[in-house]
Protein backbone atom coordinates (compact mmCIF):
# COMPACT_ATOMS: atom_id res chain seq x y z
CA UNK A 1 0.00 0.00 0.00
CA UNK A 2 1.73 3.21 -1.14
CA UNK A 3 0.13 5.66 1.29
CA UNK A 4 0.77 3.78 4.48
CA UNK A 5 0.52 6.01 7.53
CA UNK A 6 2.66 3.69 9.64
CA UNK A 7 5.70 5.78 8.69
CA UNK A 8 3.92 9.06 9.40
CA UNK A 9 4.60 11.81 6.88
CA UNK A 10 7.54 9.95 5.33
CA UNK A 11 5.36 7.20 3.82
CA UNK A 12 3.59 9.42 1.26
CA UNK A 13 6.72 11.53 0.73
CA UNK A 14 8.76 8.41 0.04
CA UNK A 15 6.11 7.19 -2.41
CA UNK A 16 5.99 10.52 -4.30
CA UNK A 17 9.77 10.84 -4.53
CA UNK A 18 10.01 7.29 -5.87
CA UNK A 19 7.21 7.95 -8.34
CA UNK A 20 8.82 11.12 -9.68
CA UNK A 21 12.22 9.43 -9.86
CA UNK A 22 10.65 6.76 -12.09
CA UNK A 23 8.42 8.98 -14.26
CA UNK A 24 10.58 12.04 -14.98
CA UNK A 25 13.19 10.23 -17.14
CA UNK A 26 10.40 8.79 -19.30
CA UNK A 27 8.90 12.25 -19.91
CA UNK A 28 12.31 13.79 -20.57
CA UNK A 29 13.08 11.09 -23.13
CA UNK A 30 9.68 11.55 -24.80
CA UNK A 31 10.14 15.33 -24.97
CA UNK A 32 13.61 14.90 -26.44
CA UNK A 33 12.31 12.54 -29.12
CA UNK A 34 9.46 14.95 -29.86
CA UNK A 35 11.95 17.80 -30.20
CA UNK A 36 14.07 15.81 -32.63
CA UNK A 37 10.97 14.92 -34.68
CA UNK A 38 10.06 18.62 -34.75
CA UNK A 39 13.55 19.55 -35.96
CA UNK A 40 13.43 16.98 -38.74
CA UNK A 41 9.93 18.08 -39.81
CA UNK A 42 10.97 21.75 -39.65
CA UNK A 43 13.96 21.15 -41.90
CA UNK A 44 12.03 18.87 -44.25
CA UNK A 45 9.06 21.26 -44.63
CA UNK A 46 11.28 24.34 -45.03
CA UNK A 47 10.27 26.11 -41.84
CA UNK A 48 6.50 25.94 -41.58
CA UNK A 49 4.98 27.50 -38.47
CA UNK A 50 3.31 24.29 -37.19
CA UNK A 51 6.63 22.49 -36.98
CA UNK A 52 8.14 25.33 -34.98
CA UNK A 53 5.38 24.97 -32.38
CA UNK A 54 6.25 21.27 -31.90
CA UNK A 55 9.84 22.23 -31.13
CA UNK A 56 8.76 25.08 -28.85
CA UNK A 57 6.38 22.95 -26.77
CA UNK A 58 8.89 20.11 -26.46
CA UNK A 59 11.48 22.58 -25.12
CA UNK A 60 8.88 23.94 -22.67
CA UNK A 61 8.10 20.39 -21.49
CA UNK A 62 11.81 19.63 -21.09
CA UNK A 63 12.30 22.80 -19.06
CA UNK A 64 9.31 22.12 -16.80
CA UNK A 65 10.22 18.47 -16.19
CA UNK A 66 13.87 19.18 -15.45
CA UNK A 67 12.87 22.08 -13.20
CA UNK A 68 10.51 19.80 -11.28
CA UNK A 69 13.21 17.17 -10.96
CA UNK A 70 15.75 19.70 -9.72
CA UNK A 71 13.29 21.24 -7.28
CA UNK A 72 12.36 17.85 -5.84
CA UNK A 73 16.01 16.91 -5.46
CA UNK A 74 16.75 20.22 -3.75
CA UNK A 75 13.80 19.82 -1.36
CA UNK A 76 14.74 16.24 -0.61
CA UNK A 77 18.32 17.24 0.06
CA UNK A 78 17.19 20.12 2.27
CA UNK A 79 14.78 18.13 4.40
CA UNK A 80 16.63 14.81 4.62
CA UNK A 81 20.25 15.95 4.49
CA UNK A 82 21.02 13.41 1.77
CA UNK A 83 21.63 14.35 -1.84
CA UNK A 84 20.71 10.87 -3.11
CA UNK A 85 16.97 11.14 -2.31
CA UNK A 86 16.57 7.41 -2.50
CA UNK A 87 14.17 5.33 -0.46
CA UNK A 88 16.61 5.06 2.44
CA UNK A 89 17.18 8.82 2.47
CA UNK A 90 13.50 9.60 2.89
CA UNK A 91 12.65 6.86 5.36
CA UNK A 92 12.68 9.27 8.28
CA UNK A 93 14.96 7.14 10.42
Amino acid sequence: MPFSTSQGLWGPVNFLVGLFNDIIPVFVAAATVLFMIGVVKYIYNEGKQGDRSIMLWSVVVLFVMLSMWGTLRMLCSTFTGSASCGNSAVSGT
